[in-house]
């Protein structure tokens, strides 16, 4: 609907418009759900295989989502999250794991790193320690090879060859 309400104190026309988008009343707002996982707490905290320097390197409250075909195994009966880590670690094809508290303590090892992360309540995921190290160990190295790199390519100062000698012959 719209309707001219006269000079709008210019060269034109002041205009009033009342727009209708979409049939019937405004939906009400949906109910507000808790989408966070509440913080777990460790079972434990010491200096484990898969903990370094009493330093925590689980997440918890986190569910690791790895590519189908990837490999997976589970394993019921763990204690926590420390021995599902160290599951992971005696397997040499595992590069992460999701450990899930309950009656069956139950240890989801992978064959791939996480594509994704979704937030779930009683579990917990981490990365064998060896594969953290060994990236270390690996980040060191390109990092060396980079600075060896950067002194080869620069030129290198050499002190200029004396000039050939000319002859004449006179005669």
């Amino acid at each position: 609907h719209v309707m001219d309400l006269g000079g709008g104190g210019s060269d034109h026309n002041a205009l009033k418009a009342t727009l209708r988008v979409g049939a019937g009343p405004a939906p009400k707002p949906p109910k507000v759900v808790q989408v966070f996982a509440p913080h777990v707490k460790p079972t434990h905290h010491n200096d484990g295989l898969c903990s370094k320097e009493k330093e925590d390197r689980f997440e918890y409250g986190v569910g690791y989502k790895v590519a189908k075909g990837s490999g997976r195994l589970h394993f019921e009966g763990m204690y926590d999250e420390e021995e599902c880590c160290r599951k992971c670690r005696s397997m040499p094809r595992c590069k992460s794991f999701t450990y899930r508290r309950g009656f069956a303590g139950v240890c989801w090892v992978f064959g791939n790193l996480p594509f994704h992360k979704q937030f779930e309540d009683g579990a917990v995921s981490g990365l064998p320690l060896r594969e953290e190290e060994k990236e270390e160990l690996y980040s060191e190295q390109v990092e060396e090879s980079a600075e060896v790199r950067e002194e080869e390519s620069k030129p290198k100062a050499f002190a200029p060859s004396p000039a050939p000698k000319k002859e004449y012959n006179a005669g």
